[in-house]
């Protein structure tokens, strides 16, 4: 490692090994096998993911970026392993300042949802959790890709219907984060979060909100949540 920190030659040797690792467990045979697989080995990989980026010389990283964020979507399909979403979520607030890197975090938002809205009507457990805390995350550093993605209006729904569910507090918390997030960003945000916000807001979405977060209010919605949520 130089002073600057870790050079390109170190990506450009060691990354193909990394996306490997992340790739085998993808190609476990079977669902089960790859969650199986999936805790010890993916949050290693994981963990040395973000050490390296932190680490890295200025721009030595950004041609892999492509490449890993593909390599953790299609992980992240086959396990579900919030693991892969908590990466995602240090990325983010990592590489939200490059403004060639920004495309790259819209298409990821956008794969993450497609792939973990529809299993959080069986699971709202950690990943749920993991989720919407990546989610928020976007509204606080990346407000432009997450205004682009066409899952938006999917994202508040699900986190609304959260609101009532006592089945994961640890989800039902994240998802109240998130919406309280975005309703910070409809109100002091000019740009383009706030417009596409303001669209989902303006109809039903915005009425199942209000009777998610009232049902809510009788037990599901942790207390703490009561009063960001209102």
């Amino acid at each position: 490692r130089s002073a600057r920190g870790l050079p390109a030659a170190f990506f450009s040797h060691l990354w193909p090994l990394w996306r490997r690792g992340v790739a085998l467990v993808a190609e476990a045979p079977s669902a089960a096998a790859a969650a199986a697989a999936a805790a010890p080995l993916l949050s290693e990989l994981c963990a040395l993911c973000l050490v390296c980026v932190l680490s890295a010389a200025p721009g030595a990283f950004a041609p892999h970026l492509q490449a890993t964020l593909t390599a953790l979507v299609a992980s992240f399909g086959a396990t579900c392993s919030a693991a892969c979403l908590e990466l995602c979520t240090h990325l983010v607030e990592e590489l939200c300042d490059d403004v060639q890197l920004k495309p790259h975090l819209t298409s990821l938002i956008d794969e993450l949802a497609r792939l973990a809205l529809p299993q959080m009507q069986e699971d709202a457990g950690e990943m749920a959790h993991s989720f919407f805390e990546l989610c928020e995350r976007y509204t606080q550093f990346a407000p432009e890709s997450l205004a682009r993605c066409a899952r938006l209006p999917a994202m508040v729904d699900v986190a609304s219907r959260l609101l009532s569910t006592q089945r994961a507090p640890s989800a039902t918390a994240a998802a109240a984060s998130f919406l309280t997030a975005t309703a910070r960003a409809t109100r002091f945000d000019s740009g383009a979060l706030s417009q596409a916000l303001a669209r989902v807001f303006g109809g039903q979405a915005g009425e199942q909100l209000l009777r998610h977060a009232l049902l809510g209010v009788h037990g599901a919605m942790p207390f703490a949540s009561v009063p960001a949520v209102a």
